[in-house]
């Protein structure tokens, strides 16, 4: 059997490039022990350019310092500087949520303070099995069944093909002192549940099923991957600018397509559920709302709206500044005698008003549904919709 050393270095120098600034983030716990203990066994290998161990007192626990005290040792055995954060946790709501949440900031926050370009957390394959299936007990779709991504920015998770059973090993091996959280085994967790019930009771049906889920997550964010990467394909195909086809709401890719669009077109990032609105448009001008914007159906598109800006009063004459877009509407009044063709000023443009039939003041708008005008030379009215 591999020693864990050997084992783990083929992920660290993935995620790990040389010269690399890598700030642990450290408990004391089993797994962030294991991974301290890697990198800096393993740092001649690695040829990184600095390494930090940063371990987070949440003020939630008396034994939270003496449990560091621990990480604190390790680093300086390994000629790692270790910098202590305390801090005090918003206790409204789900305190452990709001413990991860404050934990990542102030992790995020020291990597920006000594330009570090990785932040290595110790999640490990037996993590990994527990999200994964608690994400299909929720209904998860591919991507929730690709569970934790081994990278999110600056976040590098090296230990995601490990077991704790083999984290376990590791500090036996090499007599490495850790502690447990006792929140780790507390009953009304569902992820002690998992540990205490459901994950012995797979490994009794197979021994390998920790790593069979984990090997399944990876393949499902390859399938994932490239059916987004289909998707984007399909997105470009079927859309112009701001507008896409409303075949897109159509087919195994549906979802994904309108996914990919609105990132195409307008870098917006949709909810499942605003997703699944956009797909159930039916009538024309029917609309669905997508964070502070909107998108309509009109025929045979969907249209991606701006937020809907304030009505805004146009100067006459004088030039009239449009926001949010920073458009410029300059207008002038001319005198033209009955031997002028004004037609020939008209362009996309220019264009030209009677004067003595417009109602001053004069209002610029966003288009809204209904919205009917008489183009010139045109017999009767015509829809903005269909006119745009």
């Amino acid at each position: 059997m591999r020693d864990l050393r050997e084992k783990a270095l083929p992920s660290l120098i993935k995620l790990l490039p040389p010269q690399s600034k890598v700030i642990v983030a450290t408990s004391g716990g089993p797994d962030s022990q294991v991974l301290l203990d890697l990198l800096g066994s393993l740092a001649p290998k690695l040829q990184l350019k600095a390494i930090f161990a940063v371990g987070v007192d949440h003020g939630l626990r008396a034994n939270a310092g003496s449990e560091l005290d621990l990480a604190e040792k390790l680093a300086k055995k390994h000629g790692i500087t270790f910098t202590r954060i305390k801090t005090q946790i918003n206790r409204n709501g789900n305190i452990l949520t709001n413990a991860r949440r404050g934990r990542y900031q102030l992790l995020f926050n020291h990597a920006k303070t000594i330009a570090a370009d990785r932040i290595a957390v110790a999640h490990t394959a037996t993590d990994q099995a527990e999200t994964v299936l608690f994400n299909l007990t929720r209904g998860a779709k591919l991507h929730g069944a690709g569970g934790i991504r081994p990278r999110l920015g600056l976040i590098v998770r090296p230990l995601l093909d490990i077991t704790h059973d083999e984290i376990l090993a590791y500090l036996a091996k090499y007599q490495i002192i850790y502690a447990e959280d006792p929140s780790n085994s507390d009953p009304h967790r569902m992820r002690a549940q998992m540990r205490a019930a459901v994950l012995p009771a797979l490994k009794k049906l197979n021994r390998g099923s920790i790593n069979n889920i984990t090997r399944f997550a990876k393949r499902a964010r390859q399938d994932e991957h490239l059916l987004m990467q289909l998707a984007t394909r399909r997105a470009k195909k079927l859309s112009n600018n701001n507008a896409i086809l409303e075949a897109a709401r159509h087919g195994p890719l549906a979802e994904r397509t309108i996914k990919a669009w609105l990132k195409l077109c307008c870098d917006v990032r949709a909810l499942q559920s605003e997703i699944l609105q956009i797909i159930s448009l039916r009538q024309n001008g029917a609309i669905a709302n997508v964070g502070k914007h909107k998108v309509m159906r009109s025929r045979n598109y969907l249209w991606f709206l701006e937020i809907t800006p304030k009505p805004q009063q146009l100067l006459v004459p004088g030039s009239t500044i449009l926001q949010p877009w920073g458009l410029t509407i300059t207008t002038k009044i001319e005198s033209i005698g009955p031997q002028n063709d004004f037609r020939n000023i008209f362009n996309k443009q220019r264009v030209a008003f009677d004067a003595d039939r417009l109602h001053f003041d004069l209002v610029v708008r966003y288009m809204q549904l209904g919205d009917r005008f008489n183009p010139f030379g045109n017999q009767g009215t015509t829809k903005l919709g269909d006119f745009f």
